[in-house]
């Protein structure tokens, strides 16, 4: 399933929660969404913070800081879809994996581990912590001084956070592709 971050009013594949209920719920739950979702929830305040200038072009395309809300809530909503869409199905594989190969418990720890955690698996979770961090600095760019949000963080924020959501996405669909082969052979 694709995820993609939508403009404002659109639903994620049916899935929507209050704006609120987006932050409030999301800590702690998986690498893949939990603390990410909890790190965006935290950023949304400085991204929203307010620029010391807002340019006359600016005017004209003016949001506000529920455009800022919206779109961390579609990214959190899409993480969190994510896991909870996928965590099961792949551990059930895994179940199926080491019944397949009679592995004790303690084998089935080592054997496992390249399924969940190789050079690929890697590489998709630190693009996904570079995104993180261009979202940090994005916040950290914010002032607190001035009366109107920073329109031209919104355009940056999407693209980082629906890179985020493509990232996790790959990383399922690499890992699922992966565990499959090896239920096939």
């Amino acid at each position: 399933m694709r995820h993609s971050i939508r403009s404002k009013g659109d639903r994620l594949s049916g899935v929507h929660t209050p704006r609120t209920a987006a932050c409030k719920h999301s800590g702690g739950r998986t690498l893949s969404s939990g603390r990410a979702a909890s790190h965006i929830c935290i950023l949304i305040a400085g991204l929203t913070i307010f620029s010391p200038c807002l340019l006359a072009d600016q005017a004209a395309a003016a949001c506000k800081r529920e455009d800022f809300e919206e779109i961390v809530e579609q990214a959190t909503t899409a993480l969190r879809t994510l896991a909870s869409q996928n965590r099961p199905g792949f551990q059930e594989k895994l179940r199926l994996l080491r019944e397949k190969r009679g592995w004790s418990h303690e084998e089935f720890v080592t054997a496992a581990a390249p399924f969940v955690r190789d050079d690929n698996i890697i590489t998709l979770d630190q693009k996904s912590a570079r995104l993180l961090a261009d979202i940090n600095r994005l916040g950290e760019g914010a002032s607190r001084v001035a009366s109107e949000p920073d329109c031209s963080l919104l355009a940056p924020l999407r693209t980082s956070l629906d890179g985020m959501v493509a990232a996790q996405t790959e990383k399922w669909r690499y890992m699922f592709a992966k565990i499959d082969a090896e239920l096939t052979n």
